[in-house]
């Protein structure tokens, strides 16, 4: 399909293309105002605030829903906790035992749930981050070794 509106321009070699739409009156002219106060007053303010208008758009709409808070990985809640451990004995432990873990991982993750600390120690245990030193169940350990680096 040829259009007789394509304009390319001699500044920076784009091409442009001449449409028309219609949008409501009071739109138009608070984006006309808006366009020459960011851009200033110059051929193609509008223009330009329309394109990036149409861009945003865009990318609202066809990019894929993402989180905008994605939750922490199991990895990165170990480090913090054990950042936290750190701070707490005024040393970097190779074994630590439970009263601290916990105390470390409410003070990370603000929680006061007991079932929660107990989850994210069964995670940390899950995902081979550490391990239970006195009996294999992380549930009755009271010491765990700290297998992952942080």
């Amino acid at each position: 399909m040829s259009r007789k509106s394509i304009y390319k321009c001699k500044r920076n070699g784009k091409v442009k293309v001449m449409t028309v739409v219609w949008i409501d009156k009071q739109l138009f002219e608070e984006v006309s105002k808006a366009a020459v106060e960011v851009y200033g007053i110059n051929r193609g303010a509008l223009s330009r605030a329309v394109e990036e208008g149409l861009r945003y758009w865009l990318g609202v709409h066809t990019q894929p829903l993402t989180r905008c808070n994605p939750r922490p990985t199991t990895r990165e809640v170990y480090e913090a906790v054990m950042n936290r451990v750190e701070l707490l004995v005024n040393y970097k432990p190779v074994k630590v035992r439970r009263p601290v873990l916990e105390q470390a991982i409410r003070m990370v993750r603000q929680i006061r749930d007991e079932r929660s600390v107990q989850r994210w120690i069964r995670s940390f245990c899950d995902e081979g981050l550490m391990k239970p030193v006195d009996c294999s169940d992380p549930k009755r350990a009271q010491v765990f070794e700290l297998i992952a680096g942080w």
